[in-house]
């Protein structure tokens, strides 16, 4: 139990996403606007580019994964969303994470990278 509390821990606050995997590219690629996730407890909050995301998320030692995650129904242009899109699908598919200072690295079952993160200190 102290295990997950610590890890849990770690994580609280608001993290800007910096980087993200795309599938269609097989590149991690830095993201256009201000993308954010927020862990407070066992939740996550998030704005996804257009619209904002809910849901549960579950952290022991360096395993991580997110709940099924709820989003609004806001439409922006075709760029937006398909980033948006693959925020989505790279949370859902995170299992486990590597925390060093301020960077917060989520990653994919193949152990590479889902989504770079950097603390928000605003």
């Amino acid at each position: 139990m102290s295990d997950r509390r610590d890890s849990t821990d770690a994580l609280q606050g608001e993290w800007v996403v910096t980087a993200l995997y795309w599938p269609d590219h097989s590149a991690v690629m830095t993201v256009d606007g201000r993308l954010t996730v927020y862990f407070e407890d066992d939740r996550v909050i998030g704005n996804a580019g257009c619209n904002t995301f809910r849901g549960t998320v579950s952290c022991s030692n360096h395993a991580l994964s997110f709940g099924p995650l709820m989003t609004t129904r806001m439409a922006a242009d075709e760029a937006t969303m398909q980033q948006e899109q693959v925020l989505l699908v790279a949370l859902a598919n995170t299992v486990s994470f590597r925390l060093d200072q301020q960077r917060l690295t989520l990653e994919r079952p193949d152990g590479l990278i889902s989504l770079v993160l950097h603390r928000n200190d605003d």
